[in-house]
């Protein structure tokens, strides 16, 4: 999720030009650079949740392992 996020492209900013009134080209500058702030805040977030999560899962396959061993008799 956070890829899609990194890989988006500016598009309000693309657009600013094309609305054809001044005031409102500023307000869509604006908004998109007050955007790609908050996706970058977004993206750092959710990659620090992937790597929260993958090491939970981690976590989980080696007390699994260690719970098969010990009904295996090996543990």
């Amino acid at each position: 999720m956070a890829a899609e996020f990194e890989d988006s492209e500016d598009l309000a900013s693309d657009y600013a030009d094309e609305v054809g009134n001044d005031h409102l080209a500023h307000e869509v500058r604006e908004f998109a650079e007050n955007w790609h702030h908050k996706r970058r805040a977004l993206m750092d977030t959710l990659k620090a949740f992937a790597d929260k999560a993958k090491e939970a899962g981690e976590a989980f396959d080696g007390i699994e392992d260690q719970l098969v061993a010990s009904l295996e008799g090996n543990g």
